[in-house]
């Protein structure tokens, strides 16, 4: 079931649609690019993510596009999974997974998480929050999504960039 992302900020407005016609214009060329280009140790860019909350039987994704992470962790036994991306065709994707006939996939922004406070045990984001804008409020959504000692594993591009969502996370 889809709903319809709050409108956010001019100011991000314009990155945001950005965002989104890009990967609906485009859905799954990201998760095909990050599959073939394994890390130095050999593992995958969502393997990373994944082995942080081994064990977990509950998280969402933030941005989570195709929905590759979220597959990752079903396949490690994760059993109540949950996705939020801005772009609907990424989330017909996911929902095409067969590992993902359950999970509660929506549209919508990180910095307005739909689920309940303390409903997961982790949270995970796989090259996503160094796009997003107002990561103090991201941040605060995945405290009040987790658990008491629930975990967040983030993955974002590295190197000499700097920005808000690199110092923060």
């Amino acid at each position: 079931m889809a709903t319809t992302p709050t409108p956010c900020s001019s100011s991000s407005d314009a990155a945001e649609m950005f965002l989104r016609d890009f990967h609906n214009n485009g859905p799954g060329r990201q998760s095909v690019n990050m599959e073939r280009a394994p890390l130095a140790d050999g593992r995958t860019g969502c393997q990373v993510p994944a082995a942080e909350v081994a064990g977990v039987r509950g998280v969402p994704d933030l941005g989570c596009a195709d929905g590759a992470l979220l597959e990752v962790l079903a396949e490690a036994g994760a059993e109540e999974l949950a996705g939020i991306d801005l772009a609907d065709q990424e989330l017909a994707l996911a929902r095409m997974r067969p590992a993902l006939t359950g999970a509660d996939l929506r549209q919508g922004r990180a910095q307005e998480l739909p689920f309940a406070d303390g409903s997961f045990e982790a949270v995970v984001s796989h090259m996503a929050l160094m796009l997003m804008h107002d990561v103090d409020r991201i941040a605060a959504e995945a405290a009040r999504v987790l658990a008491p000692g629930g975990r967040l594993a983030v993955a974002v591009g590295g190197g000499p960039v700097e920005g808000q969502a690199m110092s923060l996370f």
